[in-house]
């Protein structure tokens, strides 16, 4: 795999996520505005939030994942050109999932799967941009 293939790999991978982040993060944030009950305890995704409907914490987290997406989305144009906030990401991601493990061994493991099973591409794209340099 030559390095202009690698680059347009990270690119379409960059674009993905970003997409996938926006469509969960804007879907969990109407359904926050829609106080929507699917998404409160006893309902059916109430593992992607963890907190009522009601709690003030969740829509700000939204609301940055958001615009994190938008900025991923952004930075594919010229991953190498944006390499520390790419490097930020994926480190800001690993760091998330390493404080979560205590959270989720005590409160429902089937829901930290669900839940972070967007951060797990953050790894990828480490490896990816380490073998671009």
């Amino acid at each position: 795999m030559t390095d202009d293939s690698k680059l347009r790999a990270l690119k379409a991978f960059l674009r993905a996520y970003a997409i996938l982040s926006l469509i969960l993060f804007v879907g969990l944030m109407i359904g926050f505005v829609a106080r929507a009950p699917i998404l409160d305890p006893g309902g059916a995704w109430h593992v992607l939030i963890w907190d009522r409907v009601t709690d003030p914490v969740p829509p700000m987290l939204f609301a940055i994942y958001i615009v994190w997406s938008i900025f991923i989305y952004r930075a594919a144009r010229d991953p190498l050109a944006h390499k520390m906030f790419l490097d930020f990401t994926a480190w800001a991601n690993v760091a998330h999932g390493i404080a979560m493990v205590p959270q989720v061994s005590h409160r429902h493991p089937v829901g930290a799967v669900t839940r972070h099973r967007d951060r797990l591409p953050a790894a990828v794209v480490i490896t990816t941009r380490e073998l671009l340099t």
